[in-house]
């Protein structure tokens, strides 16, 4: 059976025949769709977390980058400086354009459904 969004339907279909193997199933998809974070990055998806929603929304509904003042405060209320506060700001900048380029892509697809229809 393939990965496609008609595949997993399918397989929830019949583990629902079995609650045993539909509350297995339901765990390992989770498991299957949630990234492993290496333990050196988890301060960084932190900070991102923290700060997501810390950015400008232009008026057609765009979005701008985390500002770097938020993500400098947030790493020195946490007692970063130096090399230390560069990363954080390099890596939380680099998790957010990531999250830009999906949110991005999702608008894009959306606009194209409804143009379809």
């Amino acid at each position: 059976m393939d990965n496609s969004a008609e595949g997993i339907d399918e397989l929830r279909r019949l583990a629902a025949l079995n609650p045993e193997i539909a509350a297995t199933f339901e765990t390992k998809l989770r498991e299957r769709s949630t990234p492993k974070v290496p333990p050196w990055a988890h301060i960084y998806v932190k900070a991102w977390s923290v700060l997501e929603h810390d950015r400008a929304l232009g008026h057609g509904g765009g979005m701008t980058r985390i500002h770097y003042s938020s993500i400098s405060r947030y790493g020195r209320d946490i007692g970063m400086s130096g090399d230390a506060l560069q990363r954080l700001v390099f890596f939380v900048q680099a998790l957010d354009d990531e999250y830009l380029s999906f949110v991005n892509e999702q608008i894009k697809q959306a606009q194209e459904a409804a143009k379809q229809r």
